[in-house]
């Protein structure tokens, strides 16, 4: 499923929590997955259409921008937890699939799984253990694996349906839940389940829900709901619960179901969009 303005022309703003907005870059452009930096001062996406799609990390209080990749189409960056690397999905290889690279632009970038099937990062454990991956499979769809980054690095399923699909994994800050999005009811609906396993899912969102992101401190999960942005008030220890759900705000802001288009600030209160709806 496409959503529409997930690869048009947008604008990058900064949203508070009421809603206040206010342009990140003047410049508009096919911008894609934006990632805050852990320290919160940089972002790095994407810019471009495939199959020239490159990544690139601005810097937020100068308003620089400066490359990060240069051949392929390269998609879904992802920070490692101490802002020394960022993880992506290039096609450079033939599938799509699983690199990382200094953040600072040096050197080349390092295969972490390359094979026929399209694979995209999504999330990171805070040890760097595990990545979690999203992949497509001709038998089962969207399906959700982990990739060791120690050891054997041999990857494994954790959800692996041939009826549904299940996509946009990302793991909380403490290690033991994990957040993704699966059409299991009828329609895309986003549940936790226990990180690395076993237990059952735990459904997070009412009446539809995509594009789920943790805050820093873990305490909130955010998500999409067509134009709305709303936030669950979870706790995840000693079990996971849902306290409350509401609307923060709404707005012309690109989706994408199968991976977050947007990203909350490590302080909590602020989260980078794109705004669409604007030629």
């Amino acid at each position: 499923m496409y959503f529409t303005g997930a690869m048009g022309r947008g604008e990058l703003v900064i949203v508070d929590r009421q809603g206040v907005e206010r342009s990140l870059r003047d410049a508009r452009d096919v911008y894609r997955s934006p990632r805050f930096s852990p320290d919160g001062m940089r972002v790095a996406l994407g810019i471009g259409q495939p199959p020239a799609g490159q990544l690139w990390i601005l810097e937020m209080e100068q308003e620089i921008l400066t490359p990060l990749t240069f051949e392929a189409n390269n998609v879904y960056p992802l920070w490692s937890w101490e802002g020394e690397q960022v993880l992506f999905a290039s096609d450079r290889a033939g599938a799509r699939s699983l690199f990382r690279k200094p953040a600072d632009g040096s050197g080349v970038a390092e295969p972490l799984l390359i094979g026929e099937r399209d694979r995209f990062p999504a999330s990171l454990s805070r040890d760097g253990r595990y990545l979690i991956y999203r992949e497509v499979s001709p038998v089962t769809g969207r399906d959700i694996w982990v990739l060791p980054l120690d050891g054997d690095r041999e990857p494994w399923a954790f959800t692996q349906t041939p009826a549904h699909l299940e996509h946009a994994p990302v793991l909380s800050p403490d290690g033991r839940w994990l957040a993704y999005v699966s059409d299991l009811s009828g329609r895309n609906e986003v549940y936790v389940n226990a990180f690395p396993g076993p237990g059952g899912r735990r459904p997070v969102s009412v009446e539809g829900g995509t594009e789920p992101v943790w805050s820093r401190d873990g305490s909130e999960l955010f998500y999409r709901k067509g134009a709305a942005l709303l936030v669950a008030a979870v706790e995840t220890t000693p079990d996971f619960r849902v306290w409350s759900r509401e609307v923060l705000f709404e707005g012309p802001y690109a989706e994408w179901v199968w991976h977050s288009n947007y990203d909350v600030h490590p302080d909590g209160d602020r989260f980078v969009m794109i705004k669409t709806g604007r030629d």
